[in-house]
């Protein structure tokens, strides 16, 4: 995993605090040990640590820039099919200076625009890209939420990040009496919404946020579970036997696993112990035979 922050001052013309960039990065730093980086102008600041994991070089580090310096990416995520989506790239003839995931999604962003990016990625993510040219921001976050991204605004400022921690250099955080005794009193779906502290939101799983100065934060849905739906595979599967559908889901497990297992540094996993961490290094094994297993165990009554 890597952490991602930036600032934005609604009026556009406010230089982000260095200090305080470097200080969010600091508070994210565990998520990101092999690097951080800043960057910062008139209304607009970002920072990243990063956790390498695909082209270890420094030249994959963040913020990214396009080779025009119009376009800007700090991600956290894995793009699995970042490889399809590279060779389309070299095939209408772009340079690629890197091997990371990253150059290959800050130029499809940049080149085709998030409208005909977003659906295409498949993967988890949370990023923000930046049109230095227009002036406009978008953040957003992959379908199922699991790379987290969390947002703060006020009448000033703009802030997201990737743990609401890295928020304190610039805002003064005060908890959410609301959630948290709904919390307590299990209150469950009336609070979901709303963040343990009051004025920060968690940005919705395939949604993407737009903002350009001059104007108001845009929150648009990209994708819905619904939109994962095919008919046509649904009712393919219902001519099957119960044994063609074991086969049909052990041919998608074996897929899945595998197209996650790329990596410049070693692949490791956590296993609880239960059967579908046990399940998913079964067949990791399968096409890596140098895994790194870590377990804990918990002494004492649970």
């Amino acid at each position: 995993m890597c952490g991602i922050f930036g600032v934005v001052y609604k009026d556009g013309e406010r230089v982000p605090s260095e200090e305080c960039l470097r200080r969010s990065a600091e508070l994210i730093s565990h998520r990101g040990p092999d690097g951080s980086g800043i960057y910062r102008e008139a209304g607009i600041g970002f920072a990243h640590t990063r956790l390498s994991l695909v082209d270890l070089n420094k030249r994959s580090n963040q913020p990214m820039w396009d080779s025009e310096g119009r376009h800007c990416l700090v991600y956290n995520g894995e793009i699995y099919n970042f490889r399809e989506l590279r060779e389309h790239l070299v095939d209408r003839g772009v340079r690629l200076l890197t091997t990371s995931d990253t150059e290959v999604l800050l130029l499809c962003l940049a080149m085709d625009g998030p409208e005909i990016t977003l659906p295409k990625l498949e993967g988890m993510f949370a990023f923000a890209f930046y049109d230095k040219h227009e002036r406009k921001l978008l953040l957003a976050r992959d379908r199922f939420g699991i790379k987290p991204l969390v947002i703060y605004e006020d009448d000033d400022l703009i802030l997201f990040a990737s743990e609401v921690k890295a928020m304190q250099p610039w805002v003064r955080l005060r908890p959410n009496g609301f959630r948290i005794v709904s919390d307590l009193m299990e209150f469950g779906q009336p609070a979901r919404n709303h963040h343990l502290f009051e004025g920060v939101k968690i940005v919705s799983p395939g949604s993407a946020i737009c903002f350009e100065f001059g104007s108001a934060l845009e929150d648009r849905k990209y994708c819905d579970l619904t939109d994962m739906i095919d008919r046509a595979t649904l009712e393919e599967q219902e001519s099957l036997s119960d044994l063609q559908i074991v086969d049909r889901v052990d041919e998608q497990l074996q897929r899945s696993v595998q197209r996650m297992l790329f990596a410049d540094a070693r692949v490791g996993a956590l296993c609880s112990g239960g059967i579908d961490s046990s399940l998913i290094m079964a067949i990791a094994a399968r096409h890596c035979d140098n895994l790194a297993i870590f377990h804990a165990n918990v002494v004492g009554p649970l």
